[in-house]
């Protein structure tokens, strides 16, 4: 995991999404999860934190299946 130098997670390339602890939020920047939200398949690993998430570190959770394809989003959406 490496820290992130801005605070803007709805912007930047391959580091646009936002950990929670129901899932990842993916926005504009995130070439991965563009519009999209993924739900852990079973629970928040505790080496995640809340806040913004690379695309890096996203895919081996993909990969992993501790990371589960919910829906797209299109607009607002209600935060998880």
């Amino acid at each position: 995991m490496y820290e992130v130098l801005f605070e803007d997670t709805e912007q930047g390339i391959d580091c646009s999404a936002d950990a929670t602890e129901s899932g990842v939020i993916g926005y504009y920047g995130s070439t991965l999860l563009d519009r999209q939200i993924w739900k852990w398949a079973t629970g928040k690993p505790i080496h995640i934190k809340h806040g913004m998430i690379c695309d890096m570190c996203i895919k081996p959770l993909m990969n992993s299946g501790a990371l589960v394809f919910d829906h797209y989003y299109y607009g607002q959406i209600d935060l998880l």
